[in-house]
C-alpha cells in the first residue's frame, strides 16, 4: 500500500491532488483511520482506463499579441527624481 505522498511522487502531481481525488471517490483508495492508502495494482488499473485531459504536444502556443500602447509608454517614461 502506498501513502498519498508516495503516490503523488510516482504520478508527478501535488499531494493535494491525490487527496482531492481520493475523497471524491475518483481515485481508488482506502481510508485507514485518518490516513489514505492506495493499492498500486488498483491505481495502475485506474490509470489505464483514464483518458488524458491534455498532453504536452496538444498545448496551445502562448499568444503573442501586441501590448497596449499605454503600458508600453508608461514603461518607457523616466521617473522624476
Amino acid at each position: 500500500m502506498l501513502t498519498a505522498q508516495q503516490l503523488a511522487d510516482a504520478l508527478g502531481v501535488h499531494p493535494n491532488w491525490v487527496y482531492h481525488h481520493a475523497a471524491s471517490g475518483e481515485l481508488p483508495s482506502y481510508k485507514v483511520g485518518a490516513v489514505w492508502r492506495f493499492a498500486p495494482a488498483e491505481v495502475a488499473a485506474w490509470l489505464t482506463t483514464r483518458q488524458p485531459v491534455i498532453t504536452l504536444s496538444a498545448r496551445p502556443e502562448p499568444r503573442r499579441g501586441r501590448r497596449r500602447a499605454s503600458r508600453v509608454a508608461s514603461r518607457n517614461r523616466r521617473r522624476p527624481r
